[in-house]
């Protein structure tokens, strides 16, 4: 065996569980499984629990919602594309129309769809805030 050979070490021994980056550490553990406890301990089983983004299947209105998707399909073969930044020009539209009608005149070019709450609040937390800001929020507040 040659000197070069010798003094190339063998691996280490590997930890059991993951292997997580140094930054990961700021990441306390999810505040989702004291929520998910504290919902299955509750009294009132009625509730309606929005934890997952989405009400409980037996509240979406499925035929509702197939007869959309088919008159999307219609409407806007290319729906599954990226699309327009802003999003789709009649939604945005409705959108406008239906503020009309509640007393707020809405330009549907000034509608912007975002892919949900947490983009939404992300896009207004750049505009608003600058890094070092502090917020304050209401308890309980927005998990996500």
């Amino acid at each position: 065996m040659s000197a070069t050979q010798s003094a190339i070490a063998a691996p280490a021994a590997v930890a059991p569980g993951p292997r997580l980056a140094r930054r990961a550490s700021a990441f306390a553990p999810s505040v989702w499984a004291e929520v998910d406890a504290l919902y299955a301990a509750h009294p009132d089983q009625d509730l309606i629990f929005f934890g997952g983004g989405a009400p409980p299947a037996d509240l979406v209105p499925t035929e509702r919602l197939r007869w959309a998707a088919g008159r999307a399909w219609e409407d806007a073969p290319d729906a599954l594309s990226y699309g327009e930044v802003a999003g789709y020009l009649p939604l945005r539209e409705l959108i406008a129309e239906r503020m009309g009608r509640r007393g707020a005149a809405v330009d549907p070019e000034r509608v912007l769809v975002t892919n949900g709450s947490q983009q939404g609040i992300d896009l207004v937390a750049r505009v608003l805030l600058d890094p070092g800001d502090a917020v304050v929020v209401e308890a309980p507040t927005y998990l996500g």
